[in-house]
């Protein structure tokens, strides 16, 4: 079975450590990649990975709120997305 990719989006380092840990701590085969940013996560989900679930704080340094999860939204449509 192949690893998940999961894509965490939170500028906060030390939140960004605990949401990994916390997600291998459930699926400890998960490749967990950080975006600090919404340029740095759409880069990422432009790329060919197949992402099993993405984790998105909406207040980054380039962008907040509702607006974070329309670009979001229109990046990543084919898979779960979970906002904290």
């Amino acid at each position: 079975m192949p690893h998940p990719h999961i894509l965490i989006i939170e500028d906060h380092p030390l939140m960004a450590d605990a949401i990994a840990v916390s997600v291998r701590s459930c699926l400890p085969q998960a490749q967990c990649v950080i975006a600090s940013c919404l340029q740095s996560a759409l880069a990422y989900l432009a790329s060919p990975t197949v992402w099993a679930l993405v984790l998105v704080d909406l207040n980054l340094p380039d962008t907040a709120g509702i607006n974070t999860l329309n670009v979001i939204c229109e990046w990543h449509s084919q898979g779960p997305l979970l906002v904290f």
